[in-house]
């Protein structure tokens, strides 16, 4: 008797409100509230400064997966593109009152196009590290006056999981910047004060195409498409979505009242449509595409997430075109929908009918006054002048730059680089040791450990790895007040410098530092000229590659020995153990030429690959060019 009741209370409802639609005006505005602002135009109240990164923190990502153009993370492209040709861009830095880093953060899919965050943290710290150590404006307020686009499930924090973002954190080195993100909930790690909530991504290309007269009645009460369980990721159950959504099918799944199901039809968008409410759960964050296909399709939002923070909750009335429950009296969702006065509905139903309503919740291509984007620019000019507050005296720092997390999949393929003071990109812990000629000849001096020369000897062992250690807390900084570069010598000046100092001359710590500038040199070199899907293959194929050097190294030993061993005259080798027969300055002398050789080669390759190569700007900023080149080319 009950479920008649509520089939006849709904008939009345759909009936009045197809009555409704037809006489009584179809939009409706709320004069004096948020509302007012949806159509304010920033134009001419802000400037902002789009920083020109190397495109493998964008473009080169996005070739490598366009997933990412229709993934619901898609705005960090889709702002990166509209400010580009926006009114508000700047090309002078000076005048800027906000500095944009364009970087995909979160354009990393799995092959079933799920998102992984892992590497975002490296990928942000190396942003910052370059932009702070080309240009001064990070630096003179460690990042307050910057903004990011982090649109993954929860934000700043890099995970999709709430227990593993809350441990995580936001980035430190984010703490001071604005960050534009989806996730939004009150009280959480993971949302800084001052922080703007946009919506998901949603193709507006897509839906308009799916729109159906508007004439046409809504039918069905409440409306659901996704997933109730996620078996994959919760097995045991009541962690996804806090249970709210298992609740929802517990409860609803057999009430005629409510059209939900897993099940994902063609016609999911003319099916909104046709509905008076549509869920909007949370899920693993609190947030979903469905709040933005909801208000876009005119189907009053009901909105599952305690605390959750909306998009533009300055901009946009939510509590009067949707329905909040608390995900505690999940179980009492029919009741307090159909409690819901008929009047209640079409009112919701004519705020939501505003086209405003609807433009600020999408990223149309091109950009349309009002949309999203220009919300974005509305949050940010609200947030004008800044507070002297924000600009550090000269030397003052605040934030830890490496604090956080790093991918273990990075960090074992990369080697850490330095550029302002205390700054150190990837983990320290991390050393690796290419196998090369001098090493071998470092193996064939100790082998005359115990007869000849044993200081000389045992140095050339004990310093290679604390001089390894101290590169960069010691020696870059050192370098780096003499040479000016960031890393205290660029990739190719310190495998220069390795090949400058040969083995035999130079015994002791000089020998072991020139190795270590070499090392380093290769390391880095190999990291940052290798396309992203081969910096792995790349560091095998370097150790590989040392291994063949070594093994032709041997080769040469023994072609060495045989050549000058006389068995008939008991003549011994010249790479004897026997120190008073055996000559190995000769052996020496042969890997020095082999090294004046191999650098005489690379300088005159590195000559001829650098003609026509833009020099510095006199002015002092960064040569865009020269920052380009190595990533473009």
């Amino acid at each position: 008797m009950r479920e008649w009741s509520w089939g006849f209370l709904f008939i009345a409802l759909a009936f009045a409100s197809s009555i409704a639609a037809e006489r009584n005006p179809r939009t409706e505005r709320i004069s004096g509230s948020a509302g007012d602002v949806l159509e304010d135009d920033p134009v001419g109240k802000l400037k902002v400064y789009v920083y020109e990164l190397p495109s493998k923190y964008n473009k080169k990502i996005l070739q490598k997966d366009p997933r990412c153009l229709s993934h619901m993370f898609a705005a960090e492209i889709y702002m990166h593109r509209f400010l580009l040709s926006s009114p508000v861009r700047t090309l002078n830095p000076e005048e800027a009152d906000w500095f944009y880093i364009p970087i995909y953060a979160t354009c990393d899919l799995t092959p079933t196009g799920l998102p992984l965050p892992f590497k975002s943290p490296r990928m942000v710290r190396s942003a910052v590290q370059l932009i702070s150590s080309s240009w001064p404006y990070w630096n003179r307020t460690e990042g307050a006056d910057h903004f990011f686009v982090v649109p993954h499930d929860f934000g700043p924090c890099f995970h999709y999981q709430e227990e593993k973002a809350i441990e995580r954190g936001i980035l430190p080195i984010l703490q001071r910047a604005t960050l534009v993100q989806t996730f939004g909930q009150r009280n959480h790690v993971c949302l800084n004060d001052g922080s703007i909530t946009i919506p998901p991504y949603a193709p507006p290309q897509k839906m308009q195409a799916r729109k159906i007269p508007l004439d046409t009645p809504r039918s069905i009460f409440v409306y659901f498409r996704g997933l109730f369980y996620d078996v994959n990721n919760d097995p045991e159950g009541g962690y996804y979505a806090r249970g709210a959504r298992a609740a929802v099918w517990e409860n609803f799944k057999n009430n005629p009242l409510f059209d939900i199901s897993t099940e994902h039809p063609t016609t999911y968008y003319e099916d909104m449509q046709r509905a008076v409410f549509c869920l909007c759960p949370l899920g693993w964050a609190p947030w979903s595409p469905r709040l933005v296909e909801a208000v876009v399709f005119g189907c009053i939002p009901v909105i599952i997430a305690d605390d959750i923070v909306l998009p533009f909750a300055d901009a946009i009335p939510w509590e009067e075109i949707g329905v909040f429950v608390a995900e505690e009296d999940v179980p009492k969702l029919d009741t307090i929908l159909t409690s819901i006065p008929p009047e209640v509905i079409l009112r919701k139903q004519r705020l939501l009918a505003n086209p405003s309503m609807k433009r600020a919740m999408l990223f149309p291509q091109p950009a349309l006054p009002g949309d999203a984007f220009h919300q974005i620019l509305n949050g940010l000019a609200r947030k004008l002048p800044h507070q002297k507050s924000i600009y550090l005296k000269p030397g003052e720092k605040i934030l830890n730059w490496t604090a956080g997390p790093v991918s273990k999949r990075f960090a074992k393929a990369n080697m850490p680089a330095a550029s302002e003071g205390n700054i150190r990109e990837s983990p320290r812990h991390l050393v690796f040791f290419p196998p090369n000629t001098e090493s071998v000849g470092i193996i064939c001096v100790w082998i005359l450990e115990d007869k000849h020369d044993k200081w000389r000897v045992k140095s050339q062992g004990f310093f290679n790895a604390p001089i390894l250690c101290l590169h960069y807390p010691v020696f870059v900084p050192i370098s780096r007040r003499i040479t000016g570069h960031p890393h205290g010598a660029s990739q190719l000046q310190g495998v220069g410098i390795g090949f400058l100092f040969p083995s035999y001359p130079w015994p002791g710590p000089g020998l072991s530092k020139a190795k270590v500038f070499s090392i380093v040199g290769l390391v880095e070199f190999l990291y940052e000229e290798a396309p992203d899907a081969m910096k792995s293959i790349g560091s095998a194929c370097a150790a590989l590659f040392g291994g063949l050097g070594c093994f032709v190294a041997s080769i040469i030993n023994s072609i060495a020995k045989s050549a000058t061993r006389n068995p008939e005259n008991k003549q011994l080798s010249r790479l004897s153990q026997d120190i008073n027969q055996a000559k190995f300055d000769y052996f020496y002398w042969l890997l020095t030429i082999l090294s004046i050789i191999n650098s005489a080669f690379s300088c005159i390759q590195h000559i001829g690959t650098s003609t026509g190569q833009s020099r510095p700007s006199r002015s002092g900023k960064p040569n865009k060019t020269s920052l380009l080149r190595n990533e473009d080319s």
